[in-house]
């Protein structure tokens, strides 16, 4: 037998849960106070389409790229391979009765497998952004859960809402209402009755939403007990819109922090690898302490009605490693290598002194409020800085090129923290000015 002192054991990190708003309510902080900047990956069906052991490889995976964040349905309406929809890998259905809902009596070996799903984020400090009622987009009610939710009584959404809150006190769970589609007051009011539930059992839950495209969660759910953390979704018609989202939801009082919880995904919508990279980078800049990635089929781990019907195993196979998870995680260090919190939007002529354009030709910058670094985004736009802006006196100037991951230094650097300075953008970019010797 093997010596204890022989034995290597696996450590897992030290948890950083439970999340907390910060002071100035501007981002989330970790339970000691640390700022957490959230980079996602939209897993919305793994509940229902993964096995454990996919489970672990798909989080595995997704913490060594340094995603800490995952958007989850805990039920499924359509987007699974089973049949019905609704049940898991190993044919569970999450209630006792599925027609009607018997939203009281929940199915132990389902609820199960959600709970591996939690509890092997938590051991990662992946944050899990959990939506126990996804509604659908507005007019396919097959989508999700807004015709049973809408004709469930009060009492019932209210006991699946305590269940819900007696069983997850991991700390690692934002709640998330809606689902593309906050619906209307009566049925806000209606869902409401699920996450007041949660939070007879757990008082200190963080609530969200995910309304409908081009909308943000404040727009609708102000004023209901708990929600402490505003979304925006920017699929839009215009590319480039989600820095006027960010810039709106930045600017909303009282202040409160936001994700960009949903833009143009991979291999969707013939989306380009230019807007895969300025989606998180603009959002940030911005003002938002996050970004969550969508990847088809990853979203729906090749489930067969919007992800091609591979399978799970063919999706995790192919879907891991793509160009914008690459991006992603690039950008995530990026943010996460400054003091990113500090960062804040300037959008008029006090930093950058040239026109900043619109849409996908838009100079995006910000500065942080000790004037200790700048960054500043351009597609390839080129732009002045009044250097008058840094608190040291001999500035640096490095090009991050977001597509590579790499840094270049700025022609001319260092810069005296006088007068104006201007730059010819060597292609798409972020210009990174800073005290650094």
């Amino acid at each position: 037998m093997a010596s204890k002192s022989n034995v290597i054991r696996a450590r897992q990190p030290a948890s950083i849960f439970p999340l907390r708003i910060s002071g100035n309510g501007r981002y989330l902080t970790d339970y000691q106070g640390n700022p957490l900047l959230l980079m996602g990956d939209a897993g919305w069906s793994a509940a229902v389409q993964l096995s454990r052991s996919q489970m672990e490889k798909y989080l595995t995976h997704r913490q060594g790229q340094g995603i800490n964040t995952v958007l989850l349905s805990l039920i499924e309406h359509k987007f699974s391979s089973q049949s019905p929809a609704y049940k898991n890998a190993n044919g569970d259905a999450p209630f006792t009765t599925m027609s009607p809902v018997a939203w009281t009596n929940i199915t132990e070996a389902y609820w199960a497998e959600v709970d591996y799903f939690v509890n092997a984020c938590k051991s990662r400090n992946i944050v899990v952004i959990a939506n126990p009622i996804y509604r659908g987009i507005a007019g396919t009610p097959d989508e999700g859960w807004q015709v049973e939710t809408d004709a469930a009584t009060d009492s019932d959404l209210d006991s699946y809402g305590q269940t819900l809150g007696n069983r997850y006190t991991q700390g690692n769970i934002i709640w998330c209402a809606g689902g593309d589609n906050a619906g209307n007051t009566t049925q806000r009011d209606k869902q409401y009755k699920v996450f007041s539930g949660i939070r007879k059992r757990s008082k200190q839950a963080l609530i969200t939403g995910h309304p409908a495209r081009t909308e943000d969660t404040f727009s609708f759910w102000t004023g209901y007990d708990g929600f402490a953390l505003n979304t925006i979704y920017t699929r839009p018609t215009v590319a480039g819109a989600e820095y006027g989202a960010a810039a709106t939801a930045y600017a909303k009082s009282p202040t409160t922090p936001f994700v960009n919880l949903e833009g143009w995904y991979e291999n969707e919508n013939s989306v380009s690898a230019i807007q895969l990279r300025r989606q998180p980078i603009a959002s940030i800049l911005a003002g938002a302490c996050g970004f969550i990635h969508g990847n088809n089929p990853i979203w729906g781990f090749g489930e067969p009605n919007a992800n091609g019907g591979a399978g799970p195993a063919a999706s995790l196979a192919s879907g891991l490693s793509t160009n914008g998870y690459t991006w992603a995680a690039q950008t995530a260090q990026f943010f996460r290598n400054v003091q990113w919190w500090l960062l804040q939007p300037k959008t008029d002529t006090s930093l950058v002194t040239t026109a900043l354009g619109s849409d996908e030709a838009r100079v995006i910058p910000a500065r942080a409020s000790d004037g200790s670094f700048a960054m500043i985004y351009t597609p390839t736009v080129d732009f002045t800085v009044d250097m008058t802006n840094f608190v040291a006196p001999s500035v640096r100037g490095r090009w991050y090129d977001p597509a590579a991951g790499t840094y270049a230094a700025s022609a001319g650097s260092p810069y005296s923290n006088s007068g104006t300075q201007a730059f010819a953008a060597p292609g798409e970019r972020i210009l990174v000015l800073d005290g650094a010797a």
